[in-house]
């Protein structure tokens, strides 16, 4: 409904499976643990570039149900 509306969403998920059977509209993928979507506790620098790679999205992506893998890693000592 938000989207139909012309409002534009991003979804930010860890399991890249489960998102592509939703199809939300377009989502970020960060291969993080369950529980850290956006990044190690602490990490507010990594946590930042995540939302905004996701936030990014919703500029770029224009085809529906796209799914965009992000390249940062999950590091305890981050």
């Amino acid at each position: 409904m938000v989207e139909a509306a012309g409002i534009p969403t991003v979804a930010l998920a860890t399991m890249a499976d489960r998102v592509r059977r939703v199809c939300y509209p377009r989502a970020a993928v960060a291969r993080f643990p369950r529980g850290a979507t956006c990044g190690p506790p602490g990490a507010a620098d990594l946590q930042r570039e995540v939302v905004a790679a996701a936030l990014d999205l919703l500029r770029t992506v224009r085809e529906p149900g796209t799914v965009v893998e992000l390249p940062h890693r999950f590091s305890e000592g981050a």
